[in-house]
């Protein structure tokens, strides 16, 4: 059994923001990847971005430089104010 741990979880508003996502903190050299969505978790597109939580500050700020949007708690684009809404989940 795979141990749970908690994680930092990205979603967004459309498969294209995702797939974005990846590709820029790929070349920026930054954690993650894109995930099938948790069942637990009911937004966006069906997938999201999942990194580990030390990670979080680098992201956003890497976010913010590339204007990329997510969608977190079914917020608007613009970024939802990452830094109040991205959203922390056991997987």
């Amino acid at each position: 059994m795979l141990k749970k741990e908690l994680r930092l979880i990205i979603t967004f508003r459309d498969t294209v923001m995702a797939i974005r996502m990846e590709k820029a903190m790929k070349e920026a050299g930054l954690p993650g990847r894109i995930i099938p969505l948790p069942s637990a978790i009911s937004a966006g597109c069906g997938l999201c971005f999942m990194a580990p939580l030390e990670a979080r500050e680098v992201l956003e700020q890497e976010m913010k430089r590339q204007d990329i949007t997510c969608c977190n708690h079914g917020g608007s684009a613009a970024l939802c104010g990452a830094a109040r809404r991205l959203q922390l989940w056991i997987v």
